[in-house]
């Protein structure tokens, strides 16, 4: 199993920040080759992605862990290994740490494990990323109450 730990401060609360995170249907807004995501209950996700090497792929996970504006755990029920949390931090002036740590099974051919490693560590960083523009500009757009 592979693991990456990655963060990026919000300028937004804490709870701000959560809200977004469990809104999994939008997730393809800020996760890179993430096609949909479907909320199938309270526990459990349906995700569609399209691979680096373009291939589609399709999984179940399910929610092991909710803390309120703190933390949300997973891990894949499909054949490809993965387990997770995001966790919130608050920090001063109404800004939030998101952290994410993964551990995960690498599908590669053999040899490819290091550039396999890399442009998940990669991704990981970009989707956090995108999901600071994406949180920060729906908090820019709610200024004076407006949507």
């Amino acid at each position: 199993m592979s693991s990456l730990t990655t963060s990026v401060d919000v300028n937004v609360p804490a709870e701000v920040a959560f809200e977004q995170l469990i809104n999994y249907e939008e997730f393809p807004a800020f996760m890179e080759g993430v096609q949909e995501v479907r909320a199938t209950d309270g526990t459990h996700l349906h995700w569609r992605s399209v691979s680096t090497a373009g291939a589609l792929r399709e999984w179940d996970s399910e929610i092991t862990e909710h803390i309120p504006g703190k933390l949300i755990a997973w891990r894949n029920l499909n054949d490809h290994k993965n387990t997770g949390q995001l966790m919130l931090d608050a920090l001063a002036d109404g800004q939030t740490r998101v952290t994410m740590s993964m551990a995960y099974e690498l599908k590669c051919p053999a040899g490819q494990e290091h550039v396999a490693e890399s442009d998940t560590e990669h991704r990981a960083a970009g989707d956090l990323q995108r999901f600071k523009a994406l949180v920060e500009g729906k908090m820019r757009g709610n200024v004076g109450g407006t949507a």
